[in-house]
């Protein structure tokens, strides 16, 4: 589908990506990495907004740079900011979407992620997180069956992201997305690459992996109750005072019923 064949890109005068070739699977992909590894150029290299400095990108057979026009024809793409004018309102997004999707598609994402009463907001008017939702629905309005999220759940507090998640879960689309190494994604669908920089040349490299470790350590008011919980849904974990470390991602439903414990929580993926 997605094919980096001796992908390289510089920027002042140094290499981020050198001779990188990978493909990306079918699916639901999740880019993880700090900022700075490459994560939103990788993204923006297969949607055309950055072209490499040698190599080639092809997306669905058509080259990134040359075919630009066609890729973004089968991709929708949610960016990091600045997605609509500041002077507009959410209902303008809407009604711009109205002129190809229906109105029922529309209605069913406005009130899976509880932004109806963001349609007559202006832009500017919004919070980082109301933006962001609204960049959210934007992207799932669209008909195309790819979608590029860059960092879908950056400001937006835990109870949408549980709501993210499980629309993204059920998404019968191809997904790719970024996250830092300690978002609270919660959903196991995901097909995990790692971007890290090597620490002599300064190169970002990708990896994936089957044998991954995932921990999820939470921080909780009642550790007891929270015990409870995870053992009734036969959960793995261990305790430590008031922390709480699961070493593989609960479906929703259970963190929906301990979310009321928690103080805080951190994610790591390592290989």
């Amino acid at each position: 589908m997605i094919e980096f064949n001796r992908v390289s890109k510089i920027f002042e005068r140094k290499f981020l990506f050198k001779d990188l070739s990978f493909n990306f699977m079918r699916g639901k992909t999740m880019l993880v990495g700090q900022n700075g590894v490459g994560k939103t150029t990788l993204l923006s290299m297969i949607y055309g907004l950055v072209r490499p400095n040698a190599g080639k990108i092809t997306c669905f057979g058509y080259d990134s740079v040359r075919d630009f026009k066609q890729v973004k024809k089968k991709i929708a793409y949610l960016p990091s900011d600045g997605q609509f004018p500041l002077t507009i309102k959410f209902k303008d997004v809407i009604e711009y979407a109205m002129t190809y999707t229906s109105e029922n598609v529309i209605s069913s994402y406005v009130e899976r992620l509880g932004i109806g009463y963001l349609v007559h907001k202006q832009i500017k008017n919004m919070s980082s997180g109301e933006k962001r939702l609204c960049g959210i629905a934007f992207t799932l309005f669209s008909s195309k069956d790819f979608l590029i999220m860059h960092e879908p759940l950056v400001n937006v507090d835990r109870e949408r992201q549980l709501i993210i998640n499980e629309i993204i879960k059920s998404e019968n689309r191809d997904i790719i997305m970024t996250a830092h190494h300690d978002e609270p994604f919660f959903s196991s669908d995901f097909h995990i690459i790692k971007v890290s920089k090597d620490k002599i040349t300064g190169i970002s490299e990708i990896s994936s992996s089957s044998n991954i470790k995932k921990t999820i350590r939470l921080y909780v008011t009642d550790p007891v109750a929270v015990s409870g919980i995870l053992k009734i849904n036969s959960i793995d974990f261990s305790t430590k005072i008031d922390e709480i470390v699961l070493y593989d991602d609960p479906e929703p439903k259970v963190m929906g019923e301990i979310m009321k414990y928690i103080i805080s929580f951190r994610r790591s993926v390592e290989y």
